[in-house]
């Protein structure tokens, strides 16, 4: 468990925050989940909720399939743009300091002169 101190205007508490562990894809961050939106998921999820199963059709699951299809593969490529934007960031910022480095040994050689 972390502890994280929040400051309100009314008054100044403790907070716990339990991490939940989800499976990622490697070199993202975890961030960690408030321990009351981690239960009100796992009463979803454990099908403790009062409201009634709903039956869906061969057809109703295949419009689901497919957008959970479609939403998986909006993932995988929203992951491959960040790691493009990561490398073309760092190319970036070496490409920076070599023009710095450079800029440097030019001022120096007229300086010199």
């Amino acid at each position: 468990m972390q502890e994280i101190f929040e400051e309100t205007s009314t008054k100044s508490s403790p907070q716990t925050i339990e991490e939940v562990k989800v499976a990622s894809p490697p070199g993202l961050r975890k961030r960690p989940v408030p321990s009351s939106f981690a239960e009100d998921r796992s009463s979803v999820d454990a099908g403790t909720d009062s409201s009634p199963l709903v039956k869906l059709d061969a057809a109703a699951e295949s419009h689901i399939d497919k957008h959970r299809k479609l939403q998986e593969d909006l993932t995988d490529e929203m992951v491959g743009m960040a790691r493009q934007l990561k490398e073309s960031s760092l190319l970036m910022s070496r490409s920076l300091q070599n023009a710095e480095k450079d800029h440097d040994v030019l001022l120096n050689l007229l300086l010199l002169v």
